[in-house]
């Protein structure tokens, strides 16, 4: 081999070379370099939206626990209509009517009642608390209350006039009515306490209060 087919050889080989080696470094610097951190970015990104998922849901949870709840409830009221008692029965009396008539004249107080104590009775009253106070009582030999029979007492309180032959028989029926200022003082669809007392021929007494409704008359 002549030394310029030497030296041909020699610029022959080297020339192949770079070209090849130009080739590998130009394959190298179009593959982009593999950043060690890429691939933990899937999972990160599934941490991120697993962790915005149980910040929405704890916030929902606690949106539904603190919210405020309506609630229902129900209220049931009654109002006395003002009627008559008929044949009912306190603990010492039976009370076959009670009615106050707010405008006959000017007002009507009615009641009748029996003692169920069984005792001879010297006598009653009743005394009805309206604004302007009525009272009836008994009497004399007949069994009818009225103020007529009514003498002051101890306090602004009434007492019963004598009976006749000192007593009325056990369980006596008393009827009465009384009208004007007191009953008239009454306030239609309000009710009064009506306080009844006997005093029995032993001595011995017995109380009871009953509440009388207002009707108009």
């Amino acid at each position: 081999m002549s030394r310029l087919a030497k030296d041909n050889c020699i610029c022959f080989v080297p020339l192949f070379y770079l070209k090849s080696a130009r080739r590998v470094t130009a394959t190298q610097s179009l593959t982009p370099a593999l950043n060690p951190r890429d691939s933990t970015k899937p999972a990160s990104v599934l941490l991120v939206i697993v962790i915005a998922i149980v910040v929405i849901g704890a916030g929902a949870a606690g949106f539904f626990l603190t919210a405020p709840r309506s609630t229902q409830s129900s209220t049931t009221s009654s109002s006395s209509v003002g009627t008559s008692v008929s044949s009912s029965t306190a603990s010492h009396f039976k009370i076959y009517y009670d009615t106050i008539i707010v405008g006959y004249q000017g007002g009507l107080f009615q009641l009748s009642f029996s003692d169920s104590e069984g005792k001879q009775i010297a006598g009653v009253v009743a005394v009805l608390n309206t604004p302007y106070q009525a009272a009836m009582c008994s009497g004399g030999g007949a069994v009818a209350l009225g103020f007529g029979n009514c003498l002051p007492g101890p306090g602004k309180t009434y007492v019963f006039s004598a009976a006749v032959g000192g007593s009325f028989p056990a369980n006596t029926t008393f009827t009465g009515m009384d009208t004007g200022r007191g009953p008239g003082s009454a306030v239609v669809g309000q009710s009064y306490p009506l306080i009844i007392t006997a005093t029995y021929a032993d001595g011995t007494t017995s109380s009871e209060t009953i509440s009388v409704a207002a009707v108009a008359g």
